[in-house]
């Protein structure tokens, strides 16, 4: 095969070529105006008080819990704020790219200094999700977004405006593998959706803290195994909340769901209130590396059960990040490993105590916003067409308006 034939192969083995680019496809106009896809979404935001919208009688085959006993375990942790149910769109596919951010504050800047970061961060409804940590960076911090300016006025110079602030670094994610310990869209083909999570750890979170039992656990891990979609929802109890029929409810699902795929749904853990942290590693390889090869070293991470989160960055001062559990896992052990990779110049660590947010929901419990939604854009907003001026929130800004 001649360099020509060989050019960028390496990308056509993934469900889309990874890219950090967004771009709109033809289905999404579809996907965006389906009745179906609106019930699913009102069936989603009553599961706080119907737990049946999950296919009851599976988990209890699955747990090996009695079905009652599994809803009264769902309801409680639901309750208690110990899981959260979310719906996590393929961006890439919808016209967003996915850019994070880095910051890292001066040797010298107080608690109070950092808090008031924190609060900005914690505050701007554009950002989508945020962590909080300590050691080589403090913040960690992302954007579903469709324009760079967008980025660089209203997200990075607001951050870089602080005098504390020493450093923000970009890192725009070209491959998105997994989070919340589940693969997303560009992992290694035919392990979309699939839940990673080993038996130590599984044990230890029973452990670790008080909240959770050993059943808590076990149904925690069966809402997030990969299934078909009839196993994962009762779509009887959709049709009831939503007024849609339930079959169609189905087959639409199936299709954005496990076909295309265009969203994945998941439950994830209020790791904070259990009292979990998480180490994040943020690695650097060397500059000449082939991408492919870079692609390669994914490939072989995402075999890890252990990652919480595994990404892969382009156009970086950066290649990869990968979390995992402080108190579920041997952080040590995963450092030793990610050493003996070939070609990693790099590795900065810091430990995550505190996320602000998650897929756009608030997370601050403490001051009553569990779970508050304000999903923002800015694909659109400057739009003189009328259906896209419906679709897409109007802003307090405007493009116009983001003059030096």
């Amino acid at each position: 095969m001649s360099d020509e034939e060989e050019l960028q192969k390496y990308m056509d083995k993934y469900w889309t070529k990874p890219s950090v680019f967004g771009s709109v496809e033809p289905f999404c106009l579809k996907f965006a105006m389906d009745p179906t896809y609106g019930g699913y979404n009102i069936s989603k935001s009553a599961y706080q008080n119907r737990p049946d919208i999950f296919n009851l009688e599976w988990l209890s085959k699955e747990t090996g819990i009695d079905e009652e006993e599994v809803e009264e375990r769902i309801q409680r942790m639901i309750d208690k704020h110990l899981i959260m149910l979310v719906q996590n769109p393929n961006t890439y596919a919808m016209g967003w790219a996915i850019y994070y951010w880095l910051v890292d504050l001066k040797d010298n800047a107080t608690e109070d200094q950092k808090q008031e970061v924190l609060d900005h961060i914690q505050n701007e409804d554009c950002t989508c999700s945020a962590m909080v940590g300590e050691g080589d960076f403090d913040f960690y911090g992302g954007n579903h977004i469709g324009n760079l300016d967008f980025l660089r006025n209203v997200i990075i110079k607001p951050i870089e405006e602080y005098p504390q602030v020493k450093d923000v670094y970009i890192t725009p994610v070209a491959r998105y593998l997994r989070e919340e310990k589940v693969a997303q869209w560009r992992a290694p083909e035919g392990t979309t959706r699939k839940f990673y999570i080993s038996d130590e750890e599984k044990e230890k979170l029973a452990e670790v803290q008080d909240y959770m039992d050993e059943k808590d656990v076990k149904i925690f891990c069966a809402l997030n195994e990969k299934r078909p979609v009839e196993d994962m929802f009762d779509f009887d109890v959709m049709e009831e909340i939503s007024g849609i029929d339930g079959s169609e409810l189905k087959d639409s699902l199936k299709e954005y769901v496990e076909e295309k795929p265009l969203m994945i749904p998941l439950v994830c853990l209020n790791w904070r209130k259990l009292g979990l942290t998480k180490r994040y590693f943020v690695i650097r390889m060397y500059r000449m590396l082939p991408t492919e090869q870079k692609f390669a070293v994914a490939d072989n991470l995402s075999e890890y059960p252990e990652w919480e989160t595994l990404w892969q960055f382009t156009q970086s001062p950066y290649d990869f990040v990968c979390s995992a559990y402080n108190e579920l896992t041997d952080v040590d052990e995963l450092r030793d490993k990610l050493m003996d990779i070939e070609g990693i110049e790099e590795i900065r660590e810091f430990d995550v105590y505190r996320a602000t947010r998650r897929w756009t929901c608030r997370l601050d419990e403490e001051n009553d916003f569990w779970e508050e939604c304000v999903m923002t854009t800015d694909v659109g907003i400057d739009s003189v067409n009328e259906l896209e001026k419906k679709m897409f929130t109007e802003r307090e800004f405007d493009l116009e308006d983001w003059g030096e």
